[in-house]
C-alpha cells in the first residue's frame, strides 16, 4: 500500500503537515520534489507568525477541551475532536489554509515514566 503526505524538512528534521500514523519497523521510502523549494520560497515571502493569539486561546480554553485536538484561528476555534487528522480536515473544509492543531493537555500533568 502506498500513503501520500505532505511534510518539510526543517533544522535537520522531516515533520509532516498533519499527523501522521506508521506501524512499528515499517519501511518509508521518501522522494523529494521541486515543488517544495518553491512553496517555501512563496511561503517564506509571508510574515512570520509565532500564533501568540492562538496559544493565548489555548491557554484559557485548555480545561474545556482536555484530551482533544483543536484547531484554533486567530481567537475562534475552528474544530475540535478526538481524531487529529478530522479535526485538521474540518478545518480546511472550513477554509483554514494552514490550520494550528494541537492536542489539549493540562499543564499540571506529570510526565509518567512506566515504573
Amino acid at each position: 500500500m502506498t500513503r501520500t503526505f505532505q511534510a518539510v524538512f526543517e533544522n535537520g528534521t522531516l515533520r509532516p503537515l498533519e499527523p501522521v500514523n506508521f506501524a512499528e519497523n515499517q519501511e518509508l521510502i521518501v522522494t523529494a520534489s521541486d515543488e517544495g523549494a518553491v512553496a517555501r520560497s512563496r511561503l517564506s515571502t509571508r510574515p512570520y507568525n509565532p500564533r501568540n493569539v492562538e496559544q493565548e486561546w489555548i491557554r484559557d480554553h485548555a480545561s474545556e477541551y482536555v484530551d482533544q485536538w483543536v484547531v484554533v484561528e486567530g481567537d475562534r476555534l475552528i474544530s475540535h475532536g478526538m481524531d487529529g487528522k478530522a479535526v485538521c480536515e474540518e478545518a480546511r473544509a472550513k477554509g483554514v489554509t494552514s490550520p494550528f492543531l494541537t492536542r489539549v493537555s493540562l499543564p499540571d500533568d506529570l510526565p509518567w515514566g512506566g515504573w
